[in-house]
């Protein structure tokens, strides 16, 4: 039966997906695919064969780190994703789509691919009326067009992919450990997080099976890193492996005797996959594993929990280096000037395959992970460290940070909420940055005591929620005395009266399924098309929709029995006073979805959604 896999998948690659690739580029054009699944078919293998390796919701976490392993070792320029993938539709808010793309980016995808946007109709009228066609029985997908209410303003969304993906396909992924699975394993597409205590810890790892060891690149080995042109792996660790080719201990070996390190974590090597052959036996593999015990640089461990112990014990550090639960961090390099981007991820979800509606919100719930607040973290990079926003667009020079003069910079990660990332920059090459000023080295206070931010001139900005005396040292060697007067209040606005106006959505043809041409067959209208109704509801308390208790004279209006059957987009207006001091005010809005806020006049008109708060303070009068 293995011989019989093992066949399979060789003609899997050979007479599909090496043919189909060449026949793709010979007409000017690229192939892309899921190369998966197939038992014998080497999932890594068969993804370095095609110009544009993909995944989908199968291969979340692991699945996608093991495909992000096939493109680093064989230079591709894309790791594409079939995204936001779910069982129902005109349900996901942007909180769940980006919370999935999110995770997308930090294991290794960079070029997302939206699922969803059908035709508007079934031509014959077939499931067509508003708002519109949906395929799979209105399923898998939220059609990504003018159908949607939040529609004008999807640039929001679209501009945080884009910057994102502008970087993770420009800049070099760099990875710290190679994961060597069991043979049997590649067969399959792996989930979720294998090696949780490698990225509590800062180490970013990629899935390596038995194809991409035996590859070209992977026997490039200079200054103890595989493949230091790419991914350049500081070390490998063997999990769980039994079923393993003489060619890849082989490998293994070599990768020893070159100095890299090597953790063998409940793994013993005992057996080939198939008939054995002469230069295939299970009895040869045991030798090698054997000879590989003998190195100063191999160590075993039957604990999971102390593989990033071993590492440093080893000499490996990560390019990242801290102990925080739940973060996850990517180094990529722009090889031009050595500038080091760090993706950072608050990974709190435990979810596979299809995207749930409303997931972001259970996930952020506190029971799976909460912000990551006042962490300290080295990374490595040498210059000006910044803070690079994805959703605005705004590059910041972080505030307070310690220069550590070996090649890293310690700095503070503060209020990085679950399920949303940040990139940090460190660069010698500020051109396309803000200039570098002053920044803060010390303060005389814990780290959740206070902020340094950056007003709109790129100065340092002392801010605090608690009254006291601060003394802030700076790294041009002088200190400034801060007095805070008073403690920050709470301003809360969720039983104050708002004035609620809002736009209806609803169909322009109330039975546009029967509006069918009876000699063609072909439906005469758009179903898609939409009719605005305006209500004004006056003062509201802050409730769902369905509890608003409307007039019938607005329900009439609204053509509806109930409010259950409205939506739309909402207006809601309030008044504040506020004392005119200097403050740090922050709104918080919980799980709506909010597309702009107005204050004083002036309009805020990119709104983050994973983060569920927006600063306030610079647009008081």
């Amino acid at each position: 039966v293995e011989d019989y896999n093992d066949i399979m998948g060789h003609l899997y690659e050979t007479q599909h997906c090496i043919p189909a690739n060449k026949w793709a580029e010979s007409i000017g054009c690229n192939y892309r695919a899921q190369t998966y699944d197939l038992t014998g078919l080497d999932i890594a293998g068969a993804a370095s064969t095609v110009t544009i390796p993909e995944g989908d919701n199968m291969t979340k976490g692991d699945g996608l780190r093991q495909l992000s392993a096939s493109a680093n070792l064989y230079n591709k320029k894309y790791l594409s994703m079939e995204a936001i993938t779910g069982a129902s539709i005109y349900q996901f808010n942007w909180e769940d789509i980006l919370f999935e793309l999110t995770a997308n980016f930090s294991w290794g995808v960079n070029r997302a691919i939206f699922h969803g946007s059908a035709y508007s109709k079934s031509i014959n009228g077939f499931h067509a009326d508003w708002p519109g066609w949906d395929p799979f029985g209105g399923s898998f997908g939220e059609p990504y067009t003018y159908r949607q209410a939040y529609w004008d303003e999807m640039d929001m969304v679209t501009d945080y992919v884009s910057r994102n993906q502008a970087l993770l396909q420009y800049a070099n992924q760099k990875v710290d450990v190679a994961v060597v699975r069991d043979g049997t394993l590649a067969f399959k597409n792996p989930s979720g997080n294998s090696m949780q205590a490698l990225l509590d810890h800062g180490y970013s790892y990629n899935i390596m099976s038995e194809a991409l060891i035996n590859g070209e690149n992977a026997h490039d080995v200079q200054n103890q890193m595989i493949y230091p042109d790419g991914p350049g792996y500081k070390a490998l660790v063997l999990s769980e492996v039994s079923t393993i080719s003489v060619e890849s201990m082989e490998t293994i070996l070599d990768y020893a005797k070159a100095g890299i390190p090597i953790i063998s974590y409940s793994s013993n090597p005992s057996k080939v996959y198939g008939t054995e052959k002469s230069d295939n036996m299970d009895a040869k593999v045991q030798e090698l594993y054997q000879e590989l015990l003998t190195f100063y640089n191999v160590k075993e461990t039957s604990n999971k929990d102390e593989i990033p112990e071993i590492l440093k014990s080893l000499g490996v550090t990560g390019y990242a280096n801290y102990s925080i639960p739940k973060l996850e961090t990517t180094m990529y390099q722009d090889t031009t000037d050595g500038t080091n981007y760090y993706y950072m991820f608050n990974d709190v979800s435990t979810f596979q395959g299809m995207l749930t509606a409303g997931s972001s919100k259970i996930y952020k719930t506190g029971e799976y992970g909460e912000a990551i607040q006042d962490a300290i973290i080295t990374l490595e990079g040498s210059g000006t460290p910044y803070m690079l926003d994805a959703m605005t667009g705004e590059i910041t020079q972080i505030g307070e940070y310690t220069d550590n003069g070996d090649g890293t910079i310690t700095l503070c990660l503060d209020n990085l909420d679950p399920g949303a990332s940040t990139i940090i920059a460190i660069t010698n090459n500020t051109t396309d940055f803000p200039a570098p000023s002053d920044y803060v080295t010390d303060v005389n206070a814990d780290n959740g005591d206070y902020e340094i931010a950056r007003d709109v001139d790129h100065n340092a900005v002392f801010r605090s929620n608690t009254a006291g005396s601060y003394q802030v040292s700076l790294s041009d060697g002088t200190t400034k005395d801060v007095t805070i007067d008073k403690s920050g209040e709470v301003l809360d606005l969720s039983d104050a009266k708002w004035n609620l106006t809002i736009d209806s959505y609803g169909p322009k043809y109330k039975d546009a399924s029967s509006m069918v041409d009876p000699e063609t067959g072909i439906q005469t209208v758009d179903p898609s098309e939409t009719e605005i109704i305006t209500v004004d509801f006056g003062e509201q308390n802050l409730v769902n929709w369905a509890d608003i208790q409307a007039t019938e004279e607005q329900l009439a209006t609204l053509g509806v029995a109930s409010m259950d059957n409205v939506s739309g987009r909402g207006y809601y207006t309030t008044t504040f006073d506020w004392d005119g001091s200097k403050a740090n005010l922050w709104m918080s809005y919980g799980n709506d979805q909010i597309t702009g806020i107005t204050i004083n006049g002036q309009e805020i008109d990119v709104i983050n959604n994973l983060t569920d708060t927006v600063d306030l303070g610079k647009y008081l009068i």
